[in-house]
């Protein structure tokens, strides 16, 4: 009898009732169901739903409810509008620092490729240190550990083997990141300024922080980073990452670039090309 009520949970979980809306649109699009009701099948057996039988629970990733692709899709959209309209004679590299902003970069990547579009290059940044703390009332970064200098050392030389920050003549570098305090994309900076471009720009949503070159996503409402692209940072249970979970304990002896997508990653990757495709085919049929 449970294992009969939990099929029946996660079939209402991962079918097309389950995808509600969200505050960034009020109905979700054909295309998210379509793609989702073409790997019903493999989404099953994947990571991408947990189900814990003994209380009937499940927990399903955010790119499969609620509109969440329809939702990454969109921003996506006005990034690249953003930056297109603001730089409109150059070329872009784009870079996701660590994984929370990995999808939506994989989102833009993947709009590019059925466009055919190869101006932009995209990449991920292995990095998921913070050194600092942050206090809301005096608004200020404490220092609570540094990694070795031979962690450093290490890390630096992987970052410059990778060509991460390396730039054409005609590109503009631009890293993206979606922190919440900000002692992690400070942290970053501290180790890496010295070697980035000096036609760099952060993206970011936190008008708080006061980097060089950052600007300001304000087309991005907090609700949404809160539901959607904060989840995303935090999804190990569904091993759905993009870039390799990378701390300073690690720099010294382990190469991020050798990192290997899980089966749930690779899934997700087909589902979305396959919404992707959907997507643009609909805009063109409406333009």
């Amino acid at each position: 009898m449970k294992r009969l009520l939990l099929t029946s949970f996660l079939t209402a979980v991962i079918g097309a009732s389950a995808f509600a809306s969200t505050s960034a649109s009020s109905t979700c699009t054909s295309c998210a169901t379509q793609a989702f009701e073409k790997f019903d099948s493999d989404i099953k057996k994947s990571k991408l739903v947990i189900a814990e039988e003994t209380y009937l629970e499940s927990k399903t990733h955010p790119l499969l409810k609620n509109c969440g692709m329809d939702t990454l899709f969109d921003i996506a959209v006005k990034t690249k509008q953003y930056i297109s309209k603001k730089y409109p004679k150059f070329n872009y590299k784009i870079l996701a620092l660590g994984q929370s902003p990995a999808w939506l970069v994989e989102m833009m990547k993947l709009i590019d490729e059925e466009q055919g579009q190869q101006d932009t290059r995209y990449d991920f940044i292995p990095f998921s240190s913070a050194f600092f703390t942050y206090n809301p009332v005096t608004k200020q970064f404490t220092r609570y550990v540094s990694p070795t200098s031979e962690s450093l050392q290490s890390y630096k030389e992987r970052l410059k083997k990778s060509g991460l920050f390396q730039i054409k003549k005609d590109e503009l570098l631009f890293i993206l990141e979606f922190p919440q305090d900000g002692p992690g994309l400070v942290s970053f900076y501290e180790v890496a300024r010295h070697d980035l471009p000096q036609d760099f720009s952060f993206l970011i949503s936190k008008p708080k922080l006061a980097l060089p070159s950052s600007q300001i996503l304000d087309f991005i409402d907090q609700t949404t980073i809160k539901e959607l692209i904060y989840p995303l940072s935090r999804l190990d249970d569904f091993d759905d990452r993009l870039v390799m979970h990378y701390p300073y304990t690690k720099w010294q002896h382990t190469d991020p670039f050798t990192f290997q997508l899980s089966a749930s990653a690779l899934l997700l990757k087909k589902i979305m090309k396959t919404y992707v495709k959907c997507r643009l085919n609909h805009q063109n049929q409406n333009n």
